[in-house]
């Protein structure tokens, strides 16, 4: 969310970390930088890319733009990776990876796990302006 005038911009980056265990993580982050024409006051929506990066654990490391960021509705698409695929192939794919282009991925299924999304309208005792809350 973009709340300029109470210095509230979307984050300027992200590193995004994969691991298999949620001990060990990937050297090489999956980078993002969004494109936000100009800061204003309202809601942006972003996706970032993993490249069809394998994990069971996430860790996102974000970079300010201003002196607060404000996150909410946090969704990921999915897919089952198809075949058989031992632990030890899996680590060796996992932590060899140099970086987010590397052609030779682990095939997936066709199908996507989507979140459901709601957005419901919300009042303020205090304020006759029109808020809303993520479901």
């Amino acid at each position: 969310n973009n709340m300029v005038t109470r210095e509230i911009q979307v984050f300027s980056s992200a590193f995004v970390y994969l691991s298999l265990d949620g001990e060990r993580y990937q050297e090489k982050p999956v980078k993002f930088s969004p494109r936000v024409d100009r800061p204003r006051d309202s809601v942006v929506n972003l996706t970032v890319p993993l490249h069809n990066r394998i994990g069971k654990f996430v860790k996102v490391s974000m970079i300010f733009s201003a002196r607060w960021i404000l996150l909410s509705e946090v969704t990921f698409d999915s897919a089952v990776v198809l075949g058989n695929v031992t632990e030890e192939l899996l680590e060796q794919y996992y932590f060899n990876q140099q970086d987010s282009d590397q052609s030779s991925r682990p095939q997936t299924g066709g199908e996507t796990t989507h979140a459901r999304k709601e957005v419901t309208p919300a009042t303020s005792p205090t304020s006759n302006t029109q808020a809303y809350i993520g479901l």
